[in-house]
């Protein structure tokens, strides 16, 4: 009965043949145009059972029998070279799929399977062009995947790209193809695109962890921080219990120090757990603190205290929040409660910073000269305590410390740098300048030093000064993002706001993803008149690039507000007012869109 049954199925109407896919292979062969003899399919029907069977030599023996029957049947010459090929015969498979081929120049499945077999014979370049062939004639997700990757094995990086390209142009036929995609792009170096991908298959909630790891390198990439961050809590809103896509999203808030999101993300993984895991408790306090929440991270560290007393860095970290929380003394007198602290050098220094944040810099610096003397020299514990030297009257031991124990990770250019500011901390302004313009004299392509003079003729209001300062080194260095942004500013403040334009569109060619370039140039296009969608795309880049920033959200909500888009310029500027709760700017511009005003002329940041 079951072959009368699978003989049937194969007939199908006016003799057409339906055939049925065995077990992990292709799908089966594309239908005849003409009645292939019964005796053809009876063996065929026979060898499809004994390949569901997993008997592949009664399979290849009916296979043989029924191409007696009809030798010239493309069908059945694929079914050998797929039966072959799942029994690890590959010259009866490729002698099988080239003979499909070879009779019907269409068949998607004998054509993939033949590269298939060509590849593992190594022969690449063969099997790329049975691909080649393939996609002439159809599209398809697989031959495209399968081609970019031989040309890559190949080298042949530019034909790659040209296939992905052609990829590229309509979205796949299912989204499981879009894991494939992004990895090639990323293999390609082509980071937003793979993103797009990516989050696409996550939207979709197809991304198995292996997609998910791939978007979070296209992010790193291209810098996407924020729109992944938003894709993150999307999936973690569908799926609240899942503690990966949780611990994803915590992870990169903090390394975007997007802080509030992180702090969410650690409460819920810590609701996940129960509030039973120390270590989630820790994180969430770091989280906390980091985001000025003294009071939260004082209340994990006890609640991490309790569950293992011998977490690393608890008692630093309680210190810290204490500091935080306007409890100064408390946590100064909280080290001096730990056994030993007086020959810890890392107690040491921890105490020197706190008491440095609270501006008692004599006390601060006999802190870190007892660490000094508790060990040997460090040249971290050095460059720590030379500053300190140097505002509390010190100079000489100062610079002295800066030679011995310099930074090994600085050029040369930049350990003079260190001892021009020693100099200016202690007062030699003029010294510390005179040090700074010889730098530049040895080092002319040096950019920190050149921006370090121009900051200081300003803070010392040398203005005209600065401003043949910035244009020099602008100048010398025409395309470097910092120095443009610093001549911008100082060209406004001199009335000069379209040589700002011109300087920070010049610059943003030369970087077009730069953040702090997107971030000035589109605040500067909306004050001289321009809100069209170029000027809204550079801020929503920028904000993506940072999405901690309380100045780039105030960008983005003006632009918004500008634009008339108040719904969402208010939601942005309370965001921005969030992130920078001191700005008066952002204060200023949340108080305009909250009254519904008319967006008017604006300083520059």
């Amino acid at each position: 009965m079951r072959l009368a049954f699978l003989a049937l199925v194969a007939m199908g109407c006016g003799g057409a043949v339906r055939h049925i896919p065995p077990p992990s292979l292709p799908q089966a062969p594309a239908q005849a145009h003409r009645s292939p003899p019964p005796k053809a399919l009876q063996h065929y029907a026979l060898a499809v059972v004994a390949w569901q069977e997993g008997d592949l030599p009664q399979a290849r023996e009916h296979i043989g029998v029924a191409l007696l029957f009809d030798p010239n049947a493309a069908w059945l010459h694929l079914a050998h070279g797929r039966i072959a090929l799942e029994g690890g015969d590959l010259g009866a498979a490729r002698v099988g799929l080239e003979r499909a081929v070879q009779l019907d120049p269409h068949s998607t499945e004998a054509r993939l399977a033949l590269a298939r077999v060509l590849e593992i014979q190594g022969e690449r370049q063969a099997a790329a062009g049975q691909l080649e062939a393939l996609l002439a004639d159809q599209r398809h997700d697989r031959a495209f995947a399968d081609l970019a990757q031989l040309q890559l094995l190949l080298g042949q990086r530019e034909q790659a790209a040209a296939v992905l390209a052609r990829w590229l142009e309509a979205p796949p036929e299912h989204h499981s193809w879009l894991e494939r995609r992004g990895s090639l792009l990323l293999e390609l170096d082509r980071p937003f695109e793979a993103w797009e991908d990516l989050a696409r298959l996550l939207e979709g909630g197809g991304a198995s962890g292996p997609a998910v790891d791939l978007l979070m390198a296209a992010t790193h990439r291209c810098r996407r921080y924020g729109s992944t961050l938003e894709l993150l809590e999307s999936v973690v809103q569908w799926e609240p219990g899942n503690e990966d896509m949780v611990v994803r999203l915590g992870g990169l808030a903090e390394k975007a120090g997007d802080h509030r999101r992180a702090v969410d993300a650690w409460a819920q993984l810590d609701m996940l757990r129960g509030g039973a895991d120390a270590s989630v408790k820790l994180m969430l306090a770091q989280a906390s603190l980091a985001d000025r929440q003294a009071s939260r991270a004082l209340d994990a560290i006890a609640a991490a205290r309790a569950l293992d007393p011998d977490q690393p860095t608890l008692d630093e970290l309680h210190a810290r929040a204490l500091f935080a929380s306007g409890k100064q003394q408390a946590a100064l007198d909280l080290i001096a409660s730990w056994p030993g602290w007086r020959e810890d050098i890392n107690l040491l220094l921890l105490r020197g910073d706190l008491l440095e944040q609270a501006g008692r810099d004599v006390e601060a610096r006999d802190s870190l000269r007892q660490a000094l003397q508790a060990g040997p020299p460090s040249w971290i514990l050095a460059q720590a305590l030379a500053p300190l030297e140097a505002r509390t009257g010190g100079l000489d031991t100062a610079l002295e410390l800066a030679e011995q124990h310099p930074d090994p990770l600085a050029d040369d250019a930049q350990r003079l740098l260190f001892q021009a500011q020693l100099l200016r901390q202690a007062g030699q302004s003029d010294r510390a300048l005179a040090m700074l313009e010889e730098i530049e004299g040895r080092w002319p392509q040096a950019v920190e030093p050149a921006r370090s003079r121009v900051a200081w003729l300003r803070e010392d209001g040398q203005t005209s000064c600065a401003l043949d300062a910035s244009r020099q080194a602008v100048e010398r260095m025409p395309v470097q993002p910092s120095l443009v942004q610093q001549l911008a500013l100082i060209e406004i403040e001199a009335g000069a706001p379209d040589r700002a334009l011109a300087l920070l569109r010049s610059a943003l060619v030369a970087h077009p993803d730069h953040p702090h370039l997107l971030n000035d140039l589109a605040y500067l296009e909306v004050q001289a008149g321009d809100h069209g969608d170029e000027v809204l795309a550079m801020a929503r880049r920028a904000v993506d690039q940072k999405p901690a920033s309380g100045a780039f959200a105030d960008t983005l909500g003006w632009v918004l507000l500008v634009r008339g888009e108040r719904a969402q310029a208010v939601a942005m500027l309370e965001r921005a007012a969030r992130l920078s709760p001191d700005d008066p700017v952002v204060a200023r511009h949340l108080a305009m869109a909250l009254a519904d005003g008319a967006a008017g002329s604006h300083e520059t940041r």
